[in-house]
């Protein structure tokens, strides 16, 4: 299991927490990895995008997760499945 790393208070919402996540993407899919999943949590209600989307799971979206589950209001599972076919052209 791969984790993408807690960003420190300070740095968190720059750019630096998107390119973390798509290097552990990058990482996974490079190390043979068939599946890479994310549990994003959503800490402060007053911190939601419109529509009442977590920031944390934003992250996730655009590094190429899927949604899979929701098991509290404040907790997604994030997905992203890689195809080993595409891998190396087999």
């Amino acid at each position: 299991m791969a984790e993408i790393p807690v960003v420190r208070a300070g740095l968190r919402w720059r750019v630096i927490t998107y390119h973390l996540a798509e290097a552990a993407v990058d990482h996974a899919r490079a190390h043979g990895a068939s599946v890479l999943e994310g549990y994003p949590l959503d800490l402060s209600p007053a911190r939601r995008l419109p529509g009442g989307r977590s920031r944390h799971r934003n992250v996730f979206v655009a590094a190429g997760f899927d949604e899979v589950h929701l098991p509290s209001k404040r907790r997604a599972v994030m997905r992203i499945s890689f195809d080993r076919a595409v891998k190396g052209g087999r």
